[in-house]
């Protein structure tokens, strides 16, 4: 291995001295950088409390969250009444049409019946009691003055939650019991009324009967209906998402117009390069 002189060393350093004296923060500016994040995330963690956060979360929650993604979820809450009637109230957004006759909600000799996929696995109610089937085995429900009171021995489907009751069918739904009211969850996969809301006449059409009818020529009909879905509102949409597009492509045309000709205004002239010295 050849040497330098201390001749050509002193000349070297002279020549290139941000290569061999480099700055502090150039040689510990890797660790000094870690080790701020590291510091700065332990602040966030005690100051946001992070860890009781994780460890209190609802992570039972997460699956349902998830689920949204790929189903939905039809929501009635079957309200008591003084005179023993029970009458659905559904939430927000239409999901069925006016009077319309829903197969896994129907009437029975004394009140209501929710199924969960099969007969085995269902809710009959009434004012005063709900009879919880699962897997086919009833489970009594007394409603009283002031709370839903669940049965002994139970399976862990259903649990008593302070004055109310919950149930739990797993992917096909849930319901929450009480003394006035039975919230029902029931999933379905798909997106609720994605397609046509339940004031078109097309409502109940899936994708394979909306490819029918454009086959046979009703395409105009259905690209109104979708368009005019109220619950969805692609029409919308649609429009809000073209007006983004061409704001976006009039901006940058408008950019492209301006700068193109700055592109051939002359550059001041530069002063010539010293020759290099060796």
């Amino acid at each position: 291995m050849s040497t330098i002189s201390q001749a050509e060393r002193s000349r070297l350093l002279r020549k290139y001295p941000e290569v061999f004296q480099t700055s502090f923060v150039k040689r510990h500016g890797l660790a000094l950088g870690v080790g701020t994040a590291v510091l700065y995330l332990v602040f966030c963690w005690f100051f946001f409390n992070v860890g009781p956060a994780l460890q209190n979360g609802k992570w039972d929650r997460a699956a349902i969250y998830v689920q949204d993604w790929y189903s939905w979820r039809a929501t009635p809450r079957l309200r008591f009444g003084e005179d023993g009637t029970i009458t659905p109230q559904w939430s927000s957004r239409g999901q069925y049409p006016t009077d319309h006759a829903i197969d896994w909600l129907v009437p029975n000799d004394n009140g209501l019946t929710a199924s969960f996929g099969s007969d085995a696995d269902r809710l009959d109610i009434t004012t005063s009691q709900v009879d919880v089937y699962l897997g086919g085995e009833v489970y009594p429900v007394t409603i009283t003055a002031d709370a839903a009171l669940a049965p002994e021995n139970t399976p862990p489907q259903i649990v008593q939650d302070g004055s109310k009751v919950l149930v739990d069918y797993g992917f096909a739904g849930q319901a929450e019991i009480r003394d006035n009211q039975v919230y029902v969850q029931r999933r379905f996969f798909g997106w609720a009324n994605f397609l046509y809301d339940p004031t078109s006449p097309l409502w109940g059409n899936d994708l394979f009967d909306t490819i029918g009818l454009i086959a046979t020529g009703q395409g105009p009909l259905v690209l109104k209906e979708w368009l005019g879905n109220k619950a969805w509102q692609h029409g919308d949409i649609l429009t809000k998402l073209m007006q983004t597009l061409v704001m976006a492509f009039v901006g940058t045309l408008l950019a492209t117009l301006f700068a193109f000709p700055l592109a051939f205004l002359p550059r001041a002239p530069s002063p010539p390069t010293a020759p290099p010295t060796g």
